[in-house]
């Protein structure tokens, strides 16, 4: 099994490299820890946990990316908006509100 940047690399505009691979390595527990299942089938399970996640993280990282290397006038929007709202501008709590549960086999979290 893959986590962390080996299964998904991050893009630096989000700083989330490390979170995402903490959240990898608590998801694969969880799912290892199922007692009555395959280690493929636990794989599977791990995999299908984490990918939606993942993906929304480095969606949002590559958008962040294009905000900050804007130039012209995409660049003096950013900078308007950036001095009107500030960090309220670039907050994500659904980011730092943790990954989705892990379900098990039955659907049932674990």
């Amino acid at each position: 099994a893959l986590l962390g940047d080996a299964a998904h690399p991050m893009r630096p505009y989000l700083a989330q490299g490390a979170g995402m691979a903490i959240e990898d390595a608590q998801a694969l527990a969880q799912c290892l820890s199922v007692g009555n299942a395959m280690v493929p089938e636990q794989l599977q399970a791990y995999a299908q946990a984490r990918w939606a996640r993942n993906a929304r993280v480095q969606a949002r990282a590559i958008r962040n990316g294009r905000i900050f290397h804007a130039q012209g006038a995409v660049a003096l929007g950013r900078n308007l908006s950036m001095r009107l709202m500030g960090e309220r501008l670039m907050d994500v709590p659904w980011l730092y509100a943790g990954g989705s549960e892990v379900h098990g086999f039955n659907g049932n979290a674990l």
